[in-house]
């Protein structure tokens, strides 16, 4: 079961997505839909012009889902988003059987809460959507990990494009979707950013290869297209080890440079993916130009 809620508060607005799975449901929290654009209030109420008294629920039945499913067929992080035309698409993991593979599904309703319909994002194998970047002209990227349905299990940084209208963006790789795999184990997508120019990073974490061996940070970039930018590391691939643990969050910066942040760390890279510095709470570590280099 999909359930959605939205909350009003006084003089200010802001949109923020929470998610927490109880049993088989999935809730997501919409705050604060008053004013201009600020902060959370301390206090608000359910907003009654959404849905049933400021609550959506939906049957999974409903966007191609089956409730026999593990998780009543709604599988992986579900985030919802505000569209400048009040229309708010929710991204979350699908299951269409009680055996079959998950993948990314695009939900979409009214800004009263009224389902439009619902778009899937289907990859070989298996698939976990794990972060949403909303770009100018509407467009929505997710970012997750694609497992193969080989016997390897191999998986990959798997994106995929929705229109601003919640369709597929057939420009974007190979029918709105792109899959690449950096050399190592259990890579996952988990911070994309949209730059200016259009160009997509993403950023996201890799397991260690042993017990005694680090983990590393692997920036992708690819450019509108979906083709890789070769500009960046080694064919449109960077990393970095021990850099930070997860991202959470990449930024671009005035100088050019991005930042990938995870809890209290954070770590600068290069426009071209060379890891420069790394801070933790405010301490900061500018490394050398012999690693710089590297």
């Amino acid at each position: 079961m999909c359930e959605m809620l939205r909350t009003t508060g006084t003089g200010r607005q802001m949109l923020r997505t929470a998610t927490r799975t109880l049993g088989a449901s999935i809730v997501a929290a919409l705050i604060g839909f008053a004013g201009g654009l600020g902060v959370a209030q301390t206090t608000s109420t359910l907003d009654p012009t959404f849905g049933t008294g400021g609550i959506v629920t939906t049957s999974p039945t409903l966007i191609g889902g089956n409730p026999n499913a593990p998780g009543g067929g709604t599988t992986g992080t579900l985030t919802a988003i505000k569209q400048p035309n009040g229309d708010i698409p929710v991204v979350t993991g699908i299951n269409l059987t009680e055996f079959s593979n998950p993948f990314f599904r695009l939900v979409r309703y009214t800004s009263d809460g009224t389902l439009i319909g619902a778009t899937s994002a289907s990859f070989a194998g298996s698939s976990s959507p794990g972060a949403v970047a909303v770009e100018s002209n509407g467009d929505i990227t997710v970012a997750g990990m694609a497992t193969a349905a080989s016997d390897d299990g191999a998986t990959s940084f798997a994106a995929a494009r929705f229109t601003a209208n919640g369709q597929m963006d057939r420009t974007f790789g190979t029918g709105g979707l792109v899959l690449t795999t950096p050399a190592g184990v259990s890579p996952l997508a988990s911070a994309p950013l949209v730059q200016p120019n259009g160009q997509i990073l993403m950023g996201g974490p890799m397991s260690r290869v042993s017990r005694n061996a680090s983990g590393e940070t692997v920036l992708v970039r690819y450019n509108s297209s979906g083709s890789l930018d070769t500009t960046l590391g080694a064919g449109g691939i960077a990393k970095a080890v021990s850099a930070v643990a997860s991202p959470a969050a990449l930024a671009q910066r005035s100088n050019d440079s991005r930042l990938a942040v995870s809890g209290g760390t954070s770590v600068e890279f290069s426009s071209t993916g060379v890891l420069t510095s790394k801070s933790w709470w405010g301490a900061s570590l500018t490394l050398s130009a012999r690693r710089q280099a590297d």
